[in-house]
């Protein structure tokens, strides 16, 4: 996981699903300019952020559901990590994700039976593998266009997926 992450030394960071803050606090690589931190649960983002206080410039904390927020393009990097698996609509919680962002996202999804056709697509079409879907989750030519970029890294219960914008919506941010 740690290797999926980029340096991050002055970007803006978001990390949505953050809990208490231990695990970002294991991968977090370089000291970001601004690092939010969301979750649901208020004492989790209170926790995360008293852990992650001396770990970036400057510390905000959110309690809001990422897929009903407002801020477009606002960070360079997006991490969810352990929060798909709380999704009815994951691909859509994606879709939702990449709007907040002008570089990489970071999310993992279980490897779960039910979603193996979904990830099973996604490979395919990073790949250049095109299909046709009619099914209401089938991924999004958006999705779809956006995952050109991106890779998928396999650990022992998830997959890890790391989404980066087609170069031409790539911001000059400095990521790889």
């Amino acid at each position: 996981m740690r290797d999926s992450l980029p340096e991050l030394d002055g970007l803006d960071v978001l990390d949505v699903g953050c809990g208490d803050g231990v695990f970002l606090s294991s991968v977090v690589k370089g000291k970001p300019r601004l690092l939010r931190l969301e979750d649901l649960v208020p004492e989790f983002t209170q926790c995360a952020h008293d852990r992650m206080r001396d770990q970036a410039e400057h510390v905000e904390v959110g309690v809001v559901d990422s897929c009903h927020t407002e801020c477009e393009k606002t960070f360079d990097v997006v991490l969810a990590i352990g929060v798909t698996d709380y999704q009815h609509d994951w691909v859509h919680f994606i879709e939702e994700l990449l709007r907040r962002t002008t570089g990489r996202l970071i999310v993992d999804v279980p490897r779960e039976r039910d979603l193996l056709n979904q990830l099973r697509r996604l490979w395919l079409w990073l790949h250049g593998i095109r299909l046709q879907t009619s099914s209401r989750h089938g991924l999004s030519r958006r999705l779809e266009s956006l995952c050109q970029a991106s890779t998928i890294h396999f650990t022992r219960h998830n997959w890890i997926l790391c989404i980066d914008p087609p170069p031409g919506e790539q911001a000059d941010d400095g990521l790889p």
